[in-house]
C-alpha cells in the first residue's frame, strides 16, 4: 500500500511542476515499484518481531515482579541469629527477634520458584529486588549463596603468664607452685580467629535447605600455631539438622558478644556431630513455645582411664518460650559413656540441666543470664571441656562421675549506633576435692571470669575495640593464679 501511494506521487510529479522536470520512465516505474514492494514486506517483518520481543519482556517482567523471595533459615546463631563469640568474635551483634533454632521451627517460606533467563538476556540491574542481602542467585537454579571472609587481628597482653596465647581460659592459669606461674608481662599478636564462612538457600519443592559452613583457626588452643578448625557445617530443612556444629545444649541467643574468642567461663558452648530436630509447639499469642531433641556424638573426657567411648550418643531435649524481645530456655542432657582401666570396663551414666535466657529491656540494652549443673557432663563447659573432669577411675577400677556447677550474667549496651559494650561475670565449680588423689592436684576446683569492652563499627567492613578481662583460678589443692588481659581487635570483614 505504502510503496504504490510513493510511486502515484512519483508519476504525478512532473505534471505538478510542469515542463522542468521530466517525466519517469515505464520501465524505471516498475522497477521502483518492485523495490518499494520488497520494502514493505521487510517493513512488515520487522513490525512482528518487535511485536514479539514485547510480549517476552513483559512476560520476563511479570514473572520477576510476582516472584516471592526466598526466606534465610538461621545463624547466621549461621548465620547464626547472635553471633556468637566463639565464631569469630561477634562484638557489635546484630540483634535477633528469634533465634537458628526457633526459624528452623516454623519453617521458612519457599524460595523462588522461576526459572531465571540467561545472564545474557537480563541485566543486573533486572535482577530480581527480593534477593537476600549478600547473597547472589546461581542461573537456572532456585538457589542462593554466600561468601563471607573475616580478617581479624588481635594484639594481646598479660600481667602474668596464661598458658592460653589467642584465647583467655581460666582453667588454663597457672597457681602458686607450678613451673610457669607468674613470669610478668607478656603479649602477642593472633590472626586465629579470622573465618571463612558459607551459606546456601535451595528451594527443594517442599521447603528451602538451608546450608551453613564456617571454620577458623584454633587447631590447638594451648600454642599460638595456625590450623583449620571446624566451627559448623550442617544442612537443615524444616527445621531437621544434620551435621555439624553447637550443640543443642548451647543457646545461641544468650551468648554475650566479647571480643576474646573464649568468653565466658561458665557458658555452655560445645560442638558435636548431631541430628537434632527443633518444632513450634504452641503459640501463645505474645510468646511462642518451641521445643528440640536431639542425638549427638559427645567427647567426655575421663581421668585415669586407657581410653573412654560413648555407649550411645548424648540424648538432649529441652524447651524455649520466645516473646518479641525475650526468651527462657532449658535444657537437659543424658549421657552414657564407659572407660577401659587397669581391671576391665566400667560404665558411667551422666547427666546436666542448663537455664538461659535474654532480655531486651530497652532498645539498646539487653540482659543474658545463664546456669547449669550436673554431674558427668563438664565437657559442655566452655572452660572445663578435655581437663578430664567428666569423671574419673576410682582406685577399684570403677568410673565415678564428677559434679559441676556454674552461672554468669552478660549485659550488653548501645551507645550509639556504631558504638557499644558488653560487660559479663561467669563462675565455675568443679566437686573435684575429694577423688582419692588421682586428679592433678594442680586442675582446677573453681573460676572465675570478667570482662568489658568498647568496640566502635566504624562501617559495616570496619571494626574496632578493645576489651579488659580478669580471670582467677583455685586448683583442687587450694593453690590460685591469676591474671588481667588486654586485648585490642581489628576486624575487616567481607560480605558480613
Amino acid at each position: 500500500m505504502y510503496a504504490r501511494l510513493l510511486l502515484s506521487l512519483a508519476l504525478s510529479l512532473p505534471c505538478v511542476v510542469g515542463a522542468a522536470q521530466q517525466e519517469i520512465d515505464p520501465a524505471t516505474a516498475q522497477q521502483l515499484l518492485q523495490k518499494l514492494e520488497a520494502m514493505e514486506k521487510r517493513i512488515s517483518q520487522l513490525e512482528t518481531e518487535v511485536s514479539d520481543l514485547r510480549e517476552e519482556n513483559q512476560r520476563l517482567q511479570t514473572t520477576a515482579d510476582t516472584a516471592a523471595p526466598p526466606a534465610l533459615a538461621e545463624a547466621s546463631k549461621a548465620a547464626p541469629a547472635k553471633a556468637a563469640q566463639t565464631e569469630a568474635a561477634p562484638a557489635v551483634v546484630q540483634k535477633s527477634a528469634t533465634d537458628a533454632s526457633v526459624a528452623a521451627s516454623k519453617g521458612t517460606p519457599a524460595a523462588v520458584q522461576v526459572q531465571a533467563p540467561p545472564a545474557a538476556q537480563l541485566s543486573i540491574e533486572k535482577l530480581p529486588s527480593n534477593v537476600p542481602q549478600g547473597f547472589i542467585p546461581v542461573w537456572g537454579t532456585d538457589a542462593y549463596v554466600k561468601f563471607s571472609l573475616t580478617m581479624q587481628a588481635d594484639v594481646i597482653g598479660d600481667t602474668n603468664n596464661a598458658n592460653s596465647p589467642g584465647e583467655f581460659i581460666t582453667s588454663a592459669l597457672p597457681v602458686f607452685g607450678q613451673n610457669d606461674y607468674g613470669g610478668g608481662p607478656n603479649a602477642t599478636i593472633s590472626f586465629r580467629q579470622s573465618t571463612l564462612a558459607f551459606q546456601g538457600i535451595l528451594e527443594t519443592g517442599h521447603g528451602p535447605l538451608n546450608v551453613q559452613y564456617a571454620n577458623n583457626f584454633f587447631a590447638n588452643a594451648s600454642t599460638s600455631q595456625y590450623g583449620y578448625y571446624l566451627l559448623r557445617f550442617y544442612g537443615e530443612w524444616e527445621g531437621l539438622r544434620i551435621g555439624y556444629g553447637y550443640s543443642a545444649m548451647t543457646d545461641e541467643n544468650a551468648i554475650p558478644a566479647t571480643l576474646d574468642y573464649e568468653g565466658p567461663n561458665s557458658l555452655i558452648i560445645t560442638y558435636n556431630a548431631q541430628i537434632r530436630y527443633t518444632r513450634a509447639l504452641l503459640d501463645l499469642g505474645d510468646a511462642e513455645l518451641v521445643g528440640l531433641a536431639s542425638l549427638e556424638a559427645a567427647s567426655p573426657s575421663v581421668t585415669n582411664a586407657n581410653s573412654t567411648d560413648q555407649r550411645a550418643p548424648d540424648i538432649i531435649a529441652g524447651a524455649a518460650l520466645r516473646g518479641d524481645n525475650w526468651h527462657v530456655q532449658a535444657t537437659g542432657v543424658l549421657s552414657s559413656f564407659s572407660s577401659q582401666t587397669a581391671v576391665g570396663t566400667s560404665d558411667a551414666l551422666g547427666w546436666g540441666l542448663s537455664l538461659s535466657g535474654a532480655w531486651n529491656f530497652t532498645e539498646d540494652d539487653e540482659l543474658m543470664a545463664w546456669a547449669s549443673g550436673g554431674s558427668g557432663y563438664a565437657n559442655y563447659l566452655q572452660d572445663v571441656s578435655g581437663l578430664g573432669l567428666d569423671a574419673y577411675v576410682d582406685a577399684s577400677g570403677q568410673l565415678q562421675t564428677i559434679g559441676a556447677w556454674g552461672f554468669g550474667v552478660g549485659y550488653e549496651h548501645s551507645w550509639t549506633d556504631a558504638v557499644s559494650s558488653t560487660f559479663t561475670i561467669g563462675y565455675i565449680n568443679i566437686d573435684d576435692e575429694n577423688t582419692g588423689g588421682v586428679i592433678n592436684p594442680f586442675v582446677m576446683h573453681e573460676t572465675y571470669y570478667a570482662s568489658g569492652n568498647v568496640v566502635w563499627q566504624i562501617f559495616p567492613e570496619l571494626t574496632v575495640g578493645a576489651e579488659l578481662m580478669y580471670g582467677r583460678k583455685r586448683a583442687i589443692n587450694g593453690s590460685d593464679g591469676d591474671d588481667f588481659r588486654l586485648q585490642i581487635t581489628t576486624r575487616y570483614s567481607f560480605n558480613p
